[in-house]
């Protein structure tokens, strides 16, 4: 029986956080601008035509972990396969 590889991420999906429009509602311009801060403007912030947001690192890896542990402990956002085409 052939094993099933898992599909390559291409260039154009990355791995983001996501809030759904009801939780983005929750987020000022002020949160976004202290997170962007904490992590010294190496993240790309998006406020997406459906009313989403997703928020990912310029350059996965340097401070990916600590990013990573910063969004687990956020409620209002999850982490998924996005695909930037739809931003």
């Amino acid at each position: 029986m052939a094993s099933k590889k898992k599909k390559a991420t291409d260039e154009h999906t990355v791995d983001a956080w996501v809030a759904d429009k009801e939780a983005a509602q929750q987020i000022t311009s002020d949160d976004l601008d202290e997170v962007q801060k904490r992590f010294k403007g190496r993240l790309s912030i998006n406020r997406m035509s459906d009313g989403r947001i997703a928020i990912y690192p310029d350059h996965p890896g340097g401070e990916c972990a600590e990013f990573t542990a910063f969004m687990t402990a956020s409620l209002l956002f999850n982490r998924r396969e996005l695909d930037l085409r739809l931003i």
